[in-house]
């Protein structure tokens, strides 16, 4: 019976990430705040000076603010960096870092 009570620790699985990190660039389009997880939607203009749309997947907002994502960035229009394990097919991922438009930094863990 104790069993049935504890709680659950599982999740969905990261498999749809490729194992290596990128660096992205861009505008943030959007910030998505919603639980479970936060979503950032940006414009990225590659070498040829052709856009695509990409979106990256945070943590829970909770979460993040308590471990130092400062509140209310990013803002639409501000260009970004954003570190993370990219999907494997499509164009987002899961977030690692991000360096705001002041140029700090928030590492997810």
């Amino acid at each position: 019976m104790l069993m049935l009570a504890m709680p659950s620790w599982a999740h969905h699985s990261h498999a749809m990430y490729a194992p290596d990190e990128v660096t992205i660039v861009g505008t943030v389009e959007a910030l998505q705040w919603t639980n479970p997880h936060i979503f950032i939607y940006m414009t990225v203009e590659d070498e040829d000076g052709e856009t695509s749309n990409w979106v990256f997947e945070g943590g829970a907002p909770f979460l993040l603010l308590q471990q130092g994502w400062p509140e209310g960035s990013p803002n639409p229009g501000d260009v970004i960096s954003v570190t993370g394990r990219p999907l494997k097919v499509g164009r987002g991922g899961v977030l690692r870092t991000v360096t705001f438009a002041d140029q700090s930094e928030f590492h997810y863990d």
